[in-house]
């Protein structure tokens, strides 16, 4: 288990569980979001987070050390949200200045430009993929419902309406093919969960 949080000193942090739980590793950086983690393969971390300028920094581990941070530029409004369908595979999500929802994405040999996936968030989005060249999006939208957009392999969809009364961003994580959970703040304050 890997856990990533931003301290008070706006820097990232790493705490880790091999065992038992390791201290607090600082890894720099000054952020002004919560971070985004994930995992393309067995000794591979990908974590990202807002900068204080604004825009995207990304740093990894490839099995031996720490790569990073590097800036991926854009203007973000939210924490980022990060998902992997396969090895070397890497698809970021976030709002940006007009509140519609941007797609980056690593393919293995570079990253691609910002492509704008439209919509109107009114909080952080989060992302998951359930298999090869499958990517679920999460955001709460205008309205505050939970709103859905996906990647089939060939072309995203439109945006799905889920209902609900949001009042943070979406945590989403699948456990198989075909299956989707996301976890929402209620307006009263509470915990939700909704599942496909």
């Amino acid at each position: 288990l890997d856990i990533f949080a931003i301290g008070y000193d706006h820097r990232m942090y790493h705490k880790w569980f091999e065992g038992g739980w390791s201290g607090w590793e600082s890894l720099g950086g000054m952020f002004s979001s919560q971070p985004a983690a994930v995992c393309w393969g067995p000794n591979r971390i990908d974590v990202f987070a807002r900068g204080m300028d604004q825009a995207l920094y990304h740093m990894w581990w490839d099995g031996h050390a720490w790569n990073g941070w590097e800036s991926l530029g854009g203007g973000l409004s939210s924490a980022p949200a990060a998902a992997s369908w396969s090895a070397n595979r890497l698809d970021v999500f976030v709002r940006g200045y007009d509140m519609h929802l941007y797609h980056k994405w690593w393919d293995g040999s570079a990253w691609s430009g910002y492509e704008n996936l439209g919509g109107i968030l009114t909080g952080d989005p989060g992302a998951v993929s359930w298999g090869a060249n499958r990517i679920d999006v999460f955001y709460p939208g205008q309205n505050s419902h939970l709103w859905h957009k996906w990647w089939d392999g060939i072309r995203w969809s439109g945006e799905e309406d889920l209902g609900g009364v949001l009042s943070a961003g979406v945590g989403v994580s699948s456990w198989a093919n075909g299956r989707l959970d996301c976890f929402v703040e209620g307006t009263d304050s509470a915990l939700y969960h909704k599942w496909y």
